[in-house]
């Protein structure tokens, strides 16, 4: 018989706080993008930009990572 070993954190507690908060975070974005998705192939960030609250700044940051994720291949 095979046993794998248990892993443990040394603040569970912790570790499960920050993950709910990061899954609010996660569902606040799809919340607000509103099914866009400005990290696909091909976007251009304009639909995103029509839909959100961002202002240009924001709006060109979200442009510059998109294209960075493509050139990346992630």
């Amino acid at each position: 018989m095979l046993l794998t070993p248990q892993r443990t954190y040394a603040r569970p507690l912790m570790v499960e706080e920050c993950h709910t908060g990061a899954n609010v975070l996660l569902a606040y974005w799809h919340y607000c993008n509103k099914g866009s998705k400005p990290f696909a192939p091909g976007s251009s960030g304009a639909d995103f930009h029509a839909i959100s609250e961002l202002n240009p700044y924001q709006t060109a940051f979200i442009r510059q990572t998109s294209l960075d994720v493509q050139a990346n291949g992630i």
